[in-house]
């Protein structure tokens, strides 16, 4: 899959959980990634680096349980854009 799609699906899986501010960030990144490719490749690439990166983040409920099938879908969805990511370099 395309890093730009990745982006978007990891951006709408977001906003259905309520995790607003980080889609903005995935928006944002789409967004970028259509004038500048290199650089927002780096960008993504240091999301995924260091203690509370995006590799540590999961969606959970409002009550705080963890939502099972919308973080399996998430891992999915940040394995594919980091591969996709390597491959676009």
């Amino acid at each position: 899959m395309k890093v730009e799609n990745l982006l978007l699906e990891i951006d709408a899986l977001l906003k259905t959980c309520g995790e607003e501010k980080l889609a903005e960030v995935f928006h944002s990144l789409y967004q970028r990634y259509q004038t500048d490719k290199d650089e927002t490749r780096s960008q993504i690439f240091r999301l995924y680096g260091g203690m509370g990166s995006f590799n540590d983040f999961t969606l959970h409920d409002t009550d705080g349980s963890p939502l099972i099938k919308e973080n399996e879908e998430l891992n999915r969805l940040r394995s594919e854009l980091y591969k996709a990511c390597q491959r676009d370099s």
